[in-house]
């Protein structure tokens, strides 16, 4: 017994094994669980925002048919909206990689600190995460992500990261048709009414000669 003990706290090299402390071990799991935690409300923000910013796109285009006089200055208002709506979207993205990479790179050090941590009455660890990612690998529940450099993930990250790629998609739709609705407005003599008219310019008319009557 005293010999299997030895053993378990002596490396593969015969070096003896660091031991770690169990609040550690949980106080850094508690810190990937709140990576999640934020992942999860942020995107719920970012997907209010792109909601927000369709939403006022969509006001501005009924607004602009109602007022056909700033039917140009809508179209303009319109690009910029759809401008702001692909570039946030992309910044969505890359908010959901840093932070799945984040998580990987946590659950990867707990799954090494498992083995050797400090448990009451010399208990060990089941190493439980590492087991479980089995089990998922094992059920064909993982994918490799592109976006992740590759890593395995879970195959529901797929519908995660959908998300703001398909609104990139629609405000840069968006964009193109407010473009193209530009366009044909000033090329097309019969959308002209559509533009921004300026006033006539007023002349003052001329005083009349009346020829005078001779003597």
């Amino acid at each position: 017994m005293e010999s299997a003990a030895l053993d378990e706290e002596m490396g593969d090299d015969g070096s003896e094994k660091d031991r770690y402390s169990f609040d550690e071990y949980r106080m850094y799991y508690e810190s990937a669980e709140r990576v999640t935690e934020r992942r999860i409300a942020t995107n719920r923000w970012n997907y209010s925002v792109c909601i927000a910013l369709i939403v006022a796109t969509s006001l501005l285009i009924v607004w602009s048919t109602n007022n056909q006089r700033f039917f140009v200055f809508s179209l303009a208002a319109t690009v910029i909206f759809s401008m702001c709506g692909v570039f946030f979207c992309i910044y969505w993205l890359k908010e959901i990689t840093a932070a799945k990479l984040l998580n990987a790179a946590k659950f990867e050090v707990l799954n090494s600190m498992a083995p050797n941590v400090m448990f009451e009455n010399d208990a060990i660890s089941y190493e439980p995460f590492r087991r479980e990612w089995e089990k998922v690998i094992d059920n064909r529940g993982v994918r490799r992500v592109k976006k992740l450099e590759g890593r395995p993930a879970l195959s529901s990250s797929g519908a995660e990261l959908f998300l703001p790629r398909a609104l990139e998609l629609v405000f840069f739709l968006i964009g193109i048709a407010a473009i193209t609705s530009a366009l044909v407005a000033l090329a097309s003599p019969t959308a002209r009414p559509y533009l921004p008219i300026s006033p006539p310019m007023l002349t003052t008319p001329s005083p009349s000669v009346v020829p005078s009557a001779s003597p």
